[in-house]
């Protein structure tokens, strides 16, 4: 079974999944709880879902799926922190210190203004994302009490299955300065308006929760590979429907990579700096990662875990 976690997966992203047999299982329709927030009644709904499938005399225990992105990627952490064992756990675009990147949206959204066009914001899908940072501030106090409770940076140690947590360095909205530093890729000061800062010791003036996933771990836990996307492929400013057929030829396609040997696997796509029409990603490109939930949903569960 594949859990989506915190978002809804429609058929035509299930669908091929379940084209292979494989089970699906998403949160549906309207629910009885502020989706926007990220702590509090969120967590649990997700732990919950996480838990289903033990309900599930039909599901094959042995080959259970963790699987979201954004802030369903932070679900699936803070899920596969508290649910074990599961065959494995792919977190696209997660949040890790979840203190920093709310704080992070809401420091800069005053800035995020056009006074000469109110309706025309400079950065106009980061001010999108606004309501998660509002909701989840409002459940948590966030200058005025610690979030390690709610932060995937700070359960590491109970992440026990495999791990692929993928990133990018040109991500607006999910800023890769909180999976490392030596990964940054500072912006020119005129591409942001004056002030904009995604530096953890800006954000975070209080050093005690100031921590990078990456520095956490030691080496001997973690995989990193780097990507290079070609900087002539098309960008975000142009939708699917808008493309040309020179530049769909431009469009890579990079085949998701990880370590069957390490508990964390983390892949990042080097797509420069980011920029104010940046969501999570700069260019089109399409990560194939077929591969990973087919090794997971076919190999022989590791006898050190039992369902």
């Amino acid at each position: 079974m594949i859990v989506s976690m915190h978002y809804e997966m429609d058929a035509n992203a299930s669908a091929r999944f379940l084209a292979r047999g494989w089970a699906t299982m998403t949160p549906w329709g309207e629910r009885d709880y502020k989706i926007p927030n990220l702590m509090g009644h969120g967590i649990n709904h997700s732990i919950c879902m996480a838990r289903l499938p033990r309900r599930m005399p039909f599901v094959d225990q042995r080959h259970v799926v963790l699987f979201g992105a954004s802030a369903g990627g932070f679900h699936v952490l803070i899920a596969s922190s508290m649910i074990f064992p599961v065959a494995a756990v792919y977190a696209a675009v997660p949040p890790l210190n979840l203190k920093y990147n709310i704080n992070y949206l809401l420091r800069n959204d005053k800035l995020n203004v056009n006074p000469d066009s109110p309706d025309n914001p400079p950065a106009p899908i980061v001010k999108i994302v606004m309501t998660i940072a509002n909701e989840t501030a409002n459940g948590g106090r966030p200058d005025a009490q610690s979030w390690r409770p709610f932060s995937p940076v700070f359960h590491t140690k109970l992440m026990t299955s495999p791990t692929l947590i993928t990133y990018s360095t040109a991500d607006a909205l999910v800023p890769i300065n909180q999976l490392c530093r030596d990964l940054v890729q500072n912006p020119p000061p005129d591409h942001w308006p004056e002030g904009y800062a995604f530096e953890l010791s800006k954000i975070l003036p209080d050093g005690s929760e100031r921590a990078t996933f990456l520095n956490v771990l030691k080496p001997v836990d973690y995989s990193l590979k780097v990507v290079k996307i070609p900087e002539d492929s098309p960008t975000i400013q142009r939708n699917s429907e808008a493309i040309t057929p020179g530049e769909i030829s431009r469009i890579s396609s990079e085949r998701v990579q990880w370590s069957k040997m390490k508990r964390f696997s983390i892949l990042v796509f080097d797509e420069g700096c980011p920029e104010p029409f940046c969501g999570h990603t700069k260019y089109h490109y399409d990560a194939r990662d077929d591969d990973f939930f087919e090794h997971y949903m076919r190999q022989k569960y590791p006898s050190d875990q039992r369902p």
